[in-house]
């Protein structure tokens, strides 16, 4: 029994890779497919039609069921979703550049000006009364 384990265990073992693959394609086709409706209009057209083939070329390996098919649509996939994401990041990144420095320059106009400081007194009130 043992020796009959030993000798299936490379075979398991490859069986157990290409399951996990498989199941790592198939998350990660829903993740984008979930993240893409939220972003696809910021997301330039190149970057959009990479992962749109992207995810049919890997619900098409999944039906498939080909583990070389499965493997090269999982890198596919992955590299076209890094992709888009570094490219909204990178957006993000423009965007927040041009508003900080809009923001550090009316700072900077502010500062010139003197504030009137108004000292008050206050009293607390307790409603349950």
């Amino acid at each position: 029994m043992v020796q009959d384990a030993e000798e299936h265990a490379a075979e398991d073992k490859s069986k157990r890779e290409e399951v996990e693959q498989r199941n790592r394609l198939d998350k990660l086709v829903f993740d984008v497919e979930k993240d893409s409706k939220e972003w696809a209009d910021r997301l330039d057209e190149s970057h959009k039609k990479r992962l749109d083939e992207a995810v049919e070329s890997a619900k098409k390996a999944l039906r498939s069921g080909a583990a070389d098919e499965i493997k090269q649509a999982l890198e596919e996939l992955s590299q076209a979703f890094s992709a888009a994401g570094a490219s909204l990041y990178q957006e993000a990144q423009a965007q927040s550049a041009e508003s900080t420095g809009g923001a550090e320059a009316g700072a900077e106009a502010e500062s010139g000006k003197e504030e009137e400081v108004v000292e008050a007194d206050y009293e607390i009130v307790d409603d349950s009364k």
